[in-house]
C-alpha cells in the first residue's frame, strides 16, 4: 500500500489532483489515503512528488532514472522508425537471446493497462521441436475441421504463414476474466516490438496461432496454458535473413478521421 511521509509531505496537494480514483483526498490542508477505497498502484502519486515522501509499503516507489523529455529530432526519428517497421518472417535461425526478450518485456510492462491490471502472462519457445510440433498440430485441425485452409495449402508450397522461420515464439495469455486482456497485451506486445526492433530484431504477429491455439487441446497443454487462461497474442522473433526492406511503401488504407464539434 502506498505511505505518506509527512514529515516530508510539503502540502502541494500535486498527488490529490492525479490520483484517478480519488484513494488520495485532501483533509484539513493534507494528503490523507481513504482506505476505503482500492488503489490501482498506478504510483501517479509517487510519480509526480517532488519530495518523494510516498513510498510503497516502505520500499521505494520511483526508479532513479529520470524522465525522458523528447527533442524534435527525437519526435522525427520515432515517426521514421514507425513508418520503416514492417512485419518479418524471414529470419536466421539463431533464436533471440533470452535475457533481450525478457528486458524487452520488462520494459512493456509500461505499456497502458486497464485500471492498471496488467494481467499478462508470457510463454517463450525457442526449441523448435516444440514449435514443430504445435505447427503439426495445428496443420492437423485445420485440415480435420476444414477452416483457414489456406495454412495447409501455403505450408505444402514451402510458406509457413503460421511461424514462417521463427527461431523464437513469444504467447501472451492472462485470465479471461480480466478487464481488457485482449487491449493489455496487444499494447504490451507492441510495445516489446518496437524496442525490440531498436536492437536489430524483428517481429511479426503470428495471429494464426494465437487463435488456432485456443481451440487445440494439445497445444495448450504443450506450452502449458493455465484453466482459466486464453492466449491473446503471438509474435514472431528473430534476426531479419533476407527481408531488408530499402523503402517505405504508401500506405493505401488511409486513416479515417472524424471530428466531432
Amino acid at each position: 500500500m502506498i505511505r505518506i511521509d509527512y514529515n516530508k509531505c510539503v502540502g502541494c496537494m500535486s498527488c490529490v489532483r492525479v490520483c484517478p480514483f480519488n484513494v488520495i483526498r485532501e483533509y484539513e490542508g493534507q494528503a490523507r489515503l481513504d482506505t476505503t477505497r482500492h488503489c490501482i498502484q498506478c504510483l501517479h502519486c509517487a510519480a509526480i512528488c517532488s519530495v518523494k515522501a510516498i513510498d510503497w509499503s516502505g520500499e521505494t516507489a520511483i526508479l532513479e532514472d529520470e524522465p525522458y523529455q523528447p527533442t524534435d529530432d527525437f519526435r522525427q526519428s520515432l515517426k521514421g522508425f514507425i513508418k520503416t517497421r514492417r512485419s518479418v518472417r524471414l529470419f536466421h535461425e539463431e533464436p533471440v537471446p533470452r535475457k533481450i526478450v525478457e528486458e524487452a518485456l520488462d520494459v512493456a510492462a509500461y505499456a497502458p493497462s486497464a485500471k492498471n491490471q496488467h494481467p499478462s502472462r508470457w510463454i517463450v519457445m525457442d526449441n523448435q521441436d516444440i514449435i514443430q510440433a504445435c505447427m503439426k498440430d495445428i496443420l492437423e485441425f485445420v485440415h480435420q475441421n476444414k477452416i483457414s485452409q489456406e495454412i495447409n495449402v501455403l505450408y505444402e508450397e514451402g510458406r509457413n504463414v503460421v511461424f514462417g522461420q521463427a527461431p523464437t515464439v513469444v504467447i501472451g495469455c492472462a485470465n479471461e476474466n480480466s478487464i481488457n486482456p485482449l487491449a493489455d497485451l496487444a499494447l504490451e506486445a507492441h510495445t516489446a516490438t518496437l524496442y525490440l526492433e531498436s536492437m536489430g530484431i524483428s517481429s511479426c504477429w503470428a495471429g494464426y496461432f494465437a487463435r488456432l491455439t485456443n481451440q487445440i487441446d494439445s497445444i495448450k497443454e504443450r506450452i502449458k496454458v493455465s484453466a482459466g487462461e486464453r492466449v491473446y497474442v503471438a509474435l514472431m522473433l528473430g534476426y531479419p535473413k533476407g527481408e531488408e526492406y530499402c523503402h517505405i511503401p504508401v500506405r493505401r488504407q488511409k486513416q479515417k478521421i472524424s471530428w466531432i464539434d
